[in-house]
């Protein structure tokens, strides 16, 4: 009989620790599970903004290069622009030096 009503007086007191136990370390399970996943979700972050840095500096050299090449296609398009008007000059002067010459030929067979 002692035995019996010391039983239902530390059963559920018993019962009650063990739910508090368990409630406790579901509640540290939780807070573990919610640290864990906020690490790595800063890892993510980090690693997102780490990323997005490069892609900006890919992005200047990019730009950067892309200006490069179209002030060389500007140089290119003005040297070509400037050997036409050489050789053009060059045409000129050699047609010019023909005439000078017929003519300078012409006079001498008239003499």
């Amino acid at each position: 009989q002692t035995q019996v009503e010391s039983l239902r007086s530390t059963v559920p007191l018993q019962i009650r620790q063990a739910v508090r136990l368990a409630q406790e370390q579901q509640e540290a399970q939780v807070r573990l599970l919610a640290e864990d996943s906020d690490y790595k979700s800063q890892q993510i972050f980090r690693q997102f903004q780490a990323d997005s840095e490069k892609r900006e500096q890919m992005t200047r050299e990019i730009q950067a290069w892309s200006d490069h090449c179209t002030r060389l296609k500007h140089e290119i398009v003005g040297l070509e622009k400037a050997i036409q008007g050489c050789n053009a000059q060059s045409a000129k002067h050699a047609r010019d030096t023909e005439m000078d010459v017929a003519r300078v030929e012409g006079d001498i067979r008239r003499d």
